[in-house]
């Protein structure tokens, strides 16, 4: 997983730096829509799946949905949150007009499922058991993105998390419609 956060990082970085690449800048607004999508890890929690999507409400400033599943060979962790961006990159002199630079907050709810093994008084033996517990976060994050035609994007971004749960590195890609 290490290689491939590697590999699309190196990627989008390439994207930032190419000049051959004709594209339109992303500037949210009221009314932008757009859905971001893509993979991650996640503090030891293997393998994270995303999606969600932005809708601008203000210049500068978008709020969503955010899901995301995180896998480990003995535990499955599913999130429903909210997030909210302020996107700060037109701040930043020099800087061009396909980039889009951001950070924000989230809020979320996180279902753990994991298998265990627990004691029965009733029939006096071991069995296996499901246990499903749930907790709310809230979370931090800072991203880039990088437009590399009218509609598309690559984006990566790096999380942090109240409880540690959800710190991590994503990667994938951006649709504006």
């Amino acid at each position: 997983m290490k290689k491939i956060t590697i590999i699309a990082f190196l990627l989008v970085a390439g994207l930032a730096f190419s000049s051959n690449v004709n594209a339109q800048g992303f500037e949210p607004g009221p009314g932008h829509k757009q859905i971001n999508f893509g993979v991650g890890s996640s503090s030891g929690w293997g393998t994270a799946l995303f999606a969600g999507m932005d809708f601008g409400i203000a210049d500068r400033i978008t709020i969503g949905p955010w899901v995301g599943l995180r896998t480990r060979s003995d535990i499955t962790a599913f999130t429903v949150g909210f997030r909210g961006d302020y996107h700060y990159g037109s701040h930043i002199p020099g800087l061009p007009s396909e980039l889009d630079l951001w950070g924000g907050l989230g809020v979320g709810y996180t279902n753990v499922a994991f298998e265990t093994v627990a004691f029965n008084p009733v029939t006096n033996s071991f069995e296996d058991r499901t246990v499903n517990e749930g907790y709310t976060d809230v979370w931090f994050r800072a991203g880039g993105r990088w437009f590399f035609s009218p509609n598309w994007g690559a984006m990566a971004e790096v999380t942090g998390a109240s409880r540690g749960d959800l710190a991590g590195a994503m990667v994938g890609l951006s649709y504006k419609f």
